[in-house]
């Protein structure tokens, strides 16, 4: 990897040899302000670099790329945009052939303000769209997705470790640093120990951690709020740039994934694509430390050669979800009585399926993180009968609601929740209409939903019989624990 040069514009410091960094966790303590481990990782990762301008540019791609609202280009000075990101602002960055003259700025900030988390260079251009910094909001925060950059890290620079040694198979912030450390420590690079060479592990990390926030911003999937009064919507959009000369706005419009010479409805329907198969994964992995599918999605990204074959990035996702599905619910030997504990991604998945089989349907992804039995375990009506607890939680009667939902269908029988919420159920999951449209009666509904559920099962099963992941990749870590 390119090693880092001065990124230092109207950002330098004086000499910093003395500095006690120790001294300066304690003057951060002595104020009541406590580190987070990502400002520990700054400061320890930056105090082996060598060189005030070196140690500014660090600084300042860092505190670019820990700002995860709106896009990292409209973190940086017009002029540091340009010379990272290319004329348009949208090209791959590089932080090679940065060193165009050193800032002499009087009122250099010192070691310990550039180290502060609170610390930013002035940006300020008059050219960000006024919503910016609220309009789009990423769906994790920085120290996961420095979790998720040193993964990527550790599979493109090759990185060897003692056979048997892995990295720690959660997205775990609480354990920052002790990843960073046990990479430095026991990972090799074409033999060499990285630590023997921390600054340019730095430096390099710091390279991989802007073209990586580059990547996010692009292909990921995140929330936008187009006003103050919007709820939100799920978004997969990129930087694009109006005007000319000190004249240029950026916007967004919705990220170009094909391959070149495409047409832009090509682009559209894939974009549309994988924005719904990303906020599925997103509504199904709630928690930050269960989101590998963003390690897998930016390494496959960060490799050059991918970039000419976007067409292919709705492929490689679904790859993830079928092994994550396949290993974790298809294969599982008990599958047909899991009942509630049936793995949200499955119903998630199976409604994409359902919606790529007609996409003009409206539907939008929402967190349904409650399982709701569509003929419930203790009907409200005493006419009704019991079904044994293998009929309840067969998949056919299983489907996902949001928790108010489930609180209002409480223990309905299934033709008075069709009838009661028909508005409401036009609304949810794709299974649940689907569902609903098949009740005809409580008492026949028993070998309805068998009948429902082996469909589904099918459409499952075949589609997560085509490609899958390898059990092995990024950074020697095992996807056939995490994808589960």
């Amino acid at each position: 990897m390119e090693r880092m040069q001065e990124l230092g514009h109207g950002c330098s410091i004086p000499d910093t040899a003395e500095t006690d960094l120790n001294r300066y966790f304690e003057i951060m303590n002595t104020r009541g302000e406590q580190l987070e481990q990502h400002d520990v990782l700054k400061a320890s990762l930056m105090s082996s670099i060598s060189g005030n301008e070196r140690k500014a540019a660090f600084a300042r791609i860092w505190e670019a790329c820990s700002d995860m609202s709106g896009y990292v280009q409209m973190h940086f000075d017009v002029e540091t945009r340009k010379r990272l990101f290319g004329g348009e602002w949208r090209s791959m960055p590089s932080v090679v052939n940065l060193e165009k003259g050193k800032a002499t700025s009087k009122d250099a900030p010192s070691l310990e303000q550039i180290l502060a988390p609170v610390f930013t260079c002035d940006i300020s251009d008059g050219q960000t769209d006024k919503y910016d910094r609220v309009r789009f909001k990423s769906i994790i925060e920085f120290p996961y997705f420095l979790l998720h950059v040193l993964k990527v890290f550790v599979q493109v620079e090759k990185v060897q470790f003692d056979e048997g040694f892995e990295l720690r198979s959660s997205i775990d912030d609480k354990h920052l640093t002790d990843e960073f450390k046990k990479v430095m420590e026991r990972g090799r690079i074409d033999g060499a120990v990285i630590g023997e060479n921390p600054e340019r592990f730095s430096e390099d990390f710091a390279s991989c951690l802007l073209k990586c926030r580059y990547l996010f911003d692009k292909y990921i999937v995140k929330r936008e709020y187009a006003n103050e009064a919007s709820d939100g919507e799920w978004s997969l959009k990129e930087l694009r740039v109006s005007g000319r000369g000190g004249d240029k706005k950026a916007y967004y419009r919705n990220t170009r994934i094909a391959v070149k010479r495409e047409r832009d409805t090509t682009s559209d329907a894939r974009n549309k694509k994988n924005l719904m198969l990303q906020s599925a994964l997103r509504v199904s992995y709630t928690s930050p430390k269960d989101m590998h599918w963003i390690t897998y999605l930016l390494a496959w990204l960060y490799e050059g050669e991918n970039q000419q074959r976007l067409d292919k990035y709705c492929e490689v996702t679904k790859g993830f979800v079928r092994s994550a599905i396949s290993r974790g619910y298809l294969n599982v030997e008990d599958r047909d009585h899991m009942g509630v504990n049936t793995p949200r991604v499955v119903f998630n998945y199976l409604d994409y399926l359902l919606w790529e089989r007609n996409d003009r349907v409206p539907f939008t992804f929402e967190f349904r993180n409650s399982v709701e039995h569509w003929y419930p375990q203790n009907p409200s009506e005493n006419t009704f009968e019991k079904w044994k607890q293998d009929d309840l939680d067969s998949f056919g009667n299983l489907c996902i609601v949001t928790r108010n939902v489930n609180s209002r269908f409480s223990n309905m029988a299934p033709m008075a929740k069709r009838t009661t919420f028909e508005a409401m159920i036009a609304k949810g999951s794709l299974k649940l209409r689907e569902m609903s449209k098949l009740t005809t009666g409580n008492s026949e509904w028993l070998a309805i939903s068998q009948r429902h559920g082996a469909d589904m099962l099918k459409l499952l099963k075949e589609d997560c019989a085509k490609q899958q992941l390898p059990n092995k990749i990024a950074g020697h870590t095992n996807w056939d624990k995490l994808s589960q």
